[in-house]
């Protein structure tokens, strides 16, 4: 895969802070601790949809089905049955909300992430005795 067709999270963050400028969501200031509970709020529902699930998990081909539905409406119609309310779609929302703060701040995500997982490899067995 070339570098351009590479998904970088700081662009991506981007893209998700200016839908959600557009979306309204940032009408009003938000401070980082409000966003921090929106983001542990979707961590609480991917724990719901794990404690109580409504429907089984799309496995990764029902999931590349549906990514490639051009028609809208019926993209809708398969999201809201095969992947709306599962763990993967909560956790996703998860994913969006620390994204959009990443956007807002300007932070460039996408690096930290690789620097954290370089610095991580290069760590004692657990960490040096953590239990979690």
């Amino acid at each position: 895969m070339s570098n351009k067709n590479k998904l970088n999270l700081s662009d991506l963050s981007l893209t998700i802070y200016k839908a959600n400028i557009e979306k309204g969501w940032w009408d009003e200031p938000r401070t980082f601790a409000h966003c921090i509970g929106l983001m542990h709020s979707e961590l609480s529902e991917a724990l719901e949809a794990e404690r109580k699930p409504t429907k089984p998990e799309p496995n990764p081909e029902t999931m590349k089905l549906l990514l490639e539905e051009k028609d809208n409406n019926i993209f809708k119609m398969l999201f809201e049955d095969k992947a709306k309310d599962t763990k993967g779609d909560e956790l996703a929302d998860t994913i969006i909300r620390i994204l959009d703060w990443c956007g807002h701040e300007k932070i460039d995500v996408h690096s930290h992430v690789l620097a954290k997982i370089r610095y991580n490899t290069m760590r004692e067995h657990k960490h040096g005795g953590k239990k979690y």
